[in-house]
């Protein structure tokens, strides 16, 4: 056992121990007190619903899972569908951590929420600096890897799950001088993975040309290990990042983060219709909403 934190809800308790991931592996939520109880490593054998009033949840590896589930319905009030749920039940909060559950057969997510006046989104992913590497294997790609208040990528299962409720996409992209250009798709879902996590993609509007739909839609997923694009090329090795490939453009927005956006190649934070293949993109934010 590590420490406890007073009066503290089932998602706080698991923010709490995700901002010290070297030290805290496990948290037990007391239902009855609010007190969370942090621990350096999982508890074997522990049941995630007990009758004892403590709610276990377990650190997935590496971003924004959580093992475990609670049917106290105290607890069940800062859990929600999505962040729309989210808004619905009054959350305001913006660029705030969220617990959400999709389906409630599959874990708990972690995510960012953005609000406007009129609706919540689900932050899937975020480029901002560079901080976190995107060159990455199957498995991560499956499960997400990042940093919540940083760059990360929330998995390909739990996007499939997202989907399954949101199906408009926004990307938000944003140049190194500070220009931005948004891109909005009425339809964005992606298949299971016995499907190869392909997405489905359309419904484009917004103030920059599109450099998604035209090309990647239909495609299934690939990573420098799992490589299911339609080129000679392995296009997730030889540009540095997964991402629903055909050939391997027109747009990758897992490429390399480049200081300065001049990019060699075709390695970087990839939209070709507004900036070409030579640029990397400083920003990209991309949001699911109903």
């Amino acid at each position: 056992m590590v420490s406890f934190a007073a009066d503290s809800s089932l998602s706080q308790c698991a923010i709490f121990c995700a901002k010290d991931s070297k030290a805290c592996m496990a948290t037990l939520s007391d239902e009855r007190t609010g007190q969370c109880l942090f621990f350096n490593s999982t508890l074997t054998g522990r049941e995630t619903d007990s009758d004892d009033g403590m709610v276990y949840l377990e650190r997935m590896p590496d971003c924004c899972y959580w093992t475990g589930s609670s049917r106290s319905s105290a607890d069940q009030s800062s859990i929600y569908k999505d962040c729309q749920d989210a808004f619905e039940k009054g959350e305001r909060n913006s660029g705030a951590v969220y617990t959400l559950r999709p389906n409630p057969n599959w874990r708990l997510i972690r995510a960012v929420c953005q609000f406007d006046h009129e609706s919540g989104w689900t932050l899937i992913q975020r480029r901002l600096d560079g901080s976190v590497g995107f060159h990455r294997g199957w498995v991560e790609y499956v499960d997400g890897f990042g940093y919540l208040d940083k760059e990360y990528w929330i998995g390909l299962e739990a996007m499939f799950y997202l989907t399954r409720v949101n199906q408009k996409l926004s990307v938000y992209l944003e140049a190194h001088d500070g220009e931005s250009r948004t891109a909005n798709y009425s339809s964005f879902y992606i298949d299971d993975a016995e499907a190869g996590y392909t997405n489905h993609i359309n419904g484009y509007t917004g103030d920059v040309e599109d450099s998604w739909a035209e090309q990647h839609n239909g495609m299934n997923f690939s990573a420098f290990d799992n490589d299911k694009d339609l080129s000679e090329l392995n296009c997730a090795e030889k540009y540095k990042g997964g991402w629903w490939f055909s050939g391997c453009g027109p747009s990758n927005l897992n490429g390399l983060w480049i200081e300065g956006g001049k990019s060699s190649g075709v390695r970087g934070i990839l939209w070709k219709k507004w900036k070409g293949y030579q640029y990397s993109l400083k920003v990209v934010h991309l949001l699911l909403g109903r």
